[in-house]
């Protein structure tokens, strides 16, 4: 409730509403990126520092995870992608 006064309620809810918010970006429709299996193959191995991708099946399971974790948060990568690149189950790059 803005107010108990009627006619102050309603300026204080057309106020409200005629304020703009630069963080309010619920309903924002943000562009899908997704990137190609080579894209991929060549973060992966960058970000690892390995020279083949299957190359983390090898790796410690800390090390290996941490890795995943890395790159889980770029954008336009999907952990099937990452599966099918790396050898490593989905649900291993989930639980990562």
């Amino acid at each position: 409730m803005f107010s108990l006064d009627s006619e102050l309620a309603r300026e204080d809810y057309a106020r409200f509403m005629n304020e703009t918010s630069d963080n309010d970006d619920c309903l924002e429709y943000k562009e899908q990126v997704t990137l190609k299996d080579e894209e991929v193959r060549v973060l992966i191995q960058k970000n690892a520092n390995v020279s083949t991708s299957q190359e983390l099946q090898t790796m410690k399971r800390s090390e290996r995870n941490a890795i995943l974790r890395e790159i889980k948060k770029i954008q336009g990568i999907t952990t099937r992608q990452i599966a099918r690149l790396t050898g490593i189950s989905q649900s291993v790059i989930t639980r990562a």
